[in-house]
């Protein structure tokens, strides 16, 4: 078992405080319920199935003329005063501060607004490997 990594940081912060220490930091961090969390090193099977959602997603955005846009991961989504995540996709519309989280795990995916429906099988990995 390895040792979690030395953060340099209060064992408790808020999403302002967070954004602070992390700006220019090494690696990629996330906060939950006021602690920060080191991520992962993404591998590529990770890296292929969030791009088959971020290239699905802003096809059907496009497809649908909605004044949205797909935003890569990266950016970071504050949920609460003490939780801040850097979601794989995310879709913007508006310049609004509501945020909704949507997990599925089968069928299909509904984001409204903007009003879009996309079946759970559009956002997988295409099995062509051309």
């Amino acid at each position: 078992m390895s040792a979690a990594p030395k953060l340099d940081a209060p064992p408790r912060m808020r999403v302002d405080e967070f954004l602070v220490w992390a700006e220019g930091r090494p690696g990629r961090y996330e906060l939950n319920a006021g602690e920060i969390v080191a991520m992962s090193p993404q591998r590529a099977r990770h890296a292929d199935a969030k791009f088959a959602v971020q290239t699905t997603l802003k096809s059907a955005i496009r497809r649908g003329a909605l004044p949205c846009r797909m935003c890569l991961d990266g950016t970071t989504v504050q949920i609460d005063h003490e939780t801040a995540y850097e979601p794989d996709a995310l879709v913007c519309c508006g310049g609004g501060d509501l945020i909704e989280t949507h997990i599925v795990a089968s069928g299909a995916l509904r984001l409204d607004p903007p009003g879009l429906d996309l079946a759970l099988a559009d956002l997988s990995e295409d099995d062509d490997p051309a």
